[in-house]
């Protein structure tokens, strides 16, 4: 069995796990698989486990329209030209 370690930050509010083998993650993952609300992160026996809230959500959100929007406009503005080849926006 190995030494494991959890530390719970109050500011980022998540709770960090050390010493955790991954088929052990993999058994905890499952387990969350019906709770929503929350982002497990394992990387070298780290797990890190975060809530996500309606802010978080709302953040995600807005990024991702902004940049589908900018990608747009960049694809549009690549793609239409004048008949002299020159760019009209």
């Amino acid at each position: 069995m190995t030494n494991t370690q959890t530390r719970v930050s109050l500011s980022e509010q998540s709770i960090t796990h050390s010493g955790i083998s991954w088929e052990q993650f993999t058994k905890i993952s499952e387990a969350f698989d019906g709770i929503g609300g929350l982002r497990l992160i394992f990387c070298e026996g780290v797990l890190e486990i975060l809530p996500i809230s309606k802010t978080h959500e709302f953040i995600c959100s807005l990024l991702r329209y902004l940049l589908i929007t900018y990608f747009v406009l960049e694809v549009l503005k690549d793609s239409v030209t004048d008949k002299k080849g020159g760019r009209i926006l």
